[in-house]
């Protein structure tokens, strides 16, 4: 039961992601614009994230490097969100997610 509720919400929370982030790109090559985004994120991030924990692990000698490496992901996330959303304001004069 758990699992099904946290997947649950999981998947709630990508479509408010997807959308907001299909804003920041022109009708015309929107597709495209989320599509290489998403993967280019997936690659990165989730490709490379044993290689890059089990350095963290050998290289401090601490098995909590891994939530060092999550915390810096998030960071990063929170970020460029807080970018792509002045950049619609800037752009179209309004936020109409965050509003």
């Amino acid at each position: 039961m758990t699992v099904f509720s946290h997947e649950s919400f999981a998947d709630h929370e990508q479509v408010v992601f997807f959308s907001d982030e299909a804003e920041l790109y022109p009708p015309a090559m929107r597709s495209t614009g989320v599509s290489i985004a998403y993967n280019l994120a997936v690659t990165v991030f989730g490709g490379f994230a044993p290689f890059i924990t089990t350095w963290l692990i050998v290289q401090t000698g601490s098995a909590l490097a891994p939530a060092w490496y999550v915390m810096l992901a998030a960071a990063i996330s929170l970020s460029a969100l807080m970018m792509g959303r002045n950049l619609l304001k800037e752009s179209f004069g309004r936020c109409s997610t965050m509003s």
